[in-house]
């Protein structure tokens, strides 16, 4: 059982009997001025590292929709993290499509289609064969 008989404190502040006799342990008191200044200082720690997490999280949603946080502002963090997911999978799909697209023009061609053409295709052709090479990986 918790003694919740307290003390007054040098300062005016009331301590718990266990902050009183100065032991180390268990530290409680509902109205204990150390206890409660301990307490405190415990949420002030998690809310600084949660304010840091959602600092974050609102950087990676900033980039996502391509603002500095305006759409967060405007709509909430639960749709700005719906429409983050919708983008990221729509690109996701994009991406597919044109790598896909790509590979095919890639292997399909073994040739520039015009010869007055020649070394802009085989650049197109090699940056292709590039880019390909660095998504594969």
């Amino acid at each position: 059982m918790v003694d919740e008989q307290l003390y007054q404190h040098s300062e005016g502040a009331w301590i718990c009997h266990k902050h009183k006799i100065e032991t180390e342990g268990q530290k409680h008191g509902s109205n204990c001025y150390r206890c409660l200044k301990d307490k405190t200082e415990q949420l002030q720690a998690k809310l600084d590292k949660y304010n840091e997490e959602n600092q974050s999280f609102g950087n990676v949603l900033a980039v996502v929709h391509r603002d500095g946080g305006h759409y967060i502002s405007k709509h909430g963090h639960k749709k700005a993290s719906k429409d983050a997911i919708q983008i990221v999978l729509g690109l996701r799909a994009a991406l597919d499509k044109v790598l896909k697209a790509l590979r095919n023009l890639h292997d399909g061609q073994n040739g520039p289609p015009l010869l007055r053409h020649e070394k802009t295709w085989q650049a197109a052709y090699d940056e292709a064969g590039n880019v390909l090479e660095e998504m594969e990986q």
